[in-house]
């Protein structure tokens, strides 16, 4: 065996041998908001972006899951990585806080730390933290990712951008939210569907009209063939976009 891949595979097998004793002992001081041991022994041999064995997260997931601000600060000056990526989903903890709705854990990711929480880094869906915000319908939070630069036209895996989520999820004061930042209000998903299609097909008249006085195209066809009309079964709403003209 050669000496390169001889060195590659000591590093491998050093990789795989650590203190069990040592990863309890900090686990057990993340989990319990112990600082200074935190700060003690994040400092040692240990890998700190590794799942363990019998772990559900890494320390630094576990430190935000516990809400420790203090100590996710301190696990990232260490080297912990804020953007680390669960391997099933993808998810940054910047994804997870915005899932779980920990609004000062996202503030302090985003402000707080050095690096901060890379706010446009999608999950394995290619959603965006953006994305989770709309869907779990917190105005507070869409306005401080928007704040940090996230992308607001950015697509999912379907071609779903934040604003397809929130006619959707048919939340008309997030839409707003997102229109009002200016967010392109025209983009279609990959079934060829605008966010005009989607209010038209949940016969939600206050949010058809308000894409319409966004600017939203009446006349947009689908994939299908199909006007944003063709889908709705309320017939004021097909009413009201059959007198919308034509936009060049």
């Amino acid at each position: 065996m050669g000496e390169r891949a001889t060195a590659f595979r000591q590093r491998k097998l050093s990789s795989l041998v650590y203190d069990e004793d040592e990863v309890e002992e900090l686990w057990a001081a993340v989990d319990s908001g112990n600082f200074g041991k935190v700060r003690k022994l994040s400092r040692g041999e240990l890998e700190l972006d590794r799942v363990y064995a019998g772990k559900a997260f890494n320390f630094l997931w576990q430190a935000g899951l516990k809400n420790h601000l203090d100590i996710v600060r301190e696990l990232i000056r260490a080297g912990a990585d804020v953007n680390w990526r669960q391997p099933t989903t993808g998810d940054t903890l910047l994804m997870f806080a915005v899932k779980m709705q920990k609004e000062e854990l996202v503030c302090t990711l985003l402000e707080e730390c050095d690096p901060p929480g890379d706010v446009n880094l999608p999950n394995s869906c290619f959603e965006l933290p953006l994305h989770a915000a709309v869907q779990a319908g917190n105005e507070d939070l869409v306005q401080i990712l928007l704040q940090s630069r996230a992308k607001i036209n950015f697509k999912n895996v379907d071609g779903d951008t934040p604003l397809h989520y929130a006619v959707k999820e048919e939340n008309k004061e997030i839409a707003s939210v997102l229109l009002s930042s200016g967010c392109r209000r025209d983009i279609a998903n990959d079934k060829g569907e605008t966010c005009l299609h989607l209010a038209a097909m949940r016969n939600n008249i206050g949010l058809v009209q308000l894409l319409v006085k966004a600017g939203c195209d009446a006349n947009a066809r689908d994939k299908a063939k199909k006007f944003p009309q063709d889908h709705a079964t309320d017939q004021a709403i097909v009413d009201y976009l059959d007198m919308q003209p034509a936009i060049n």
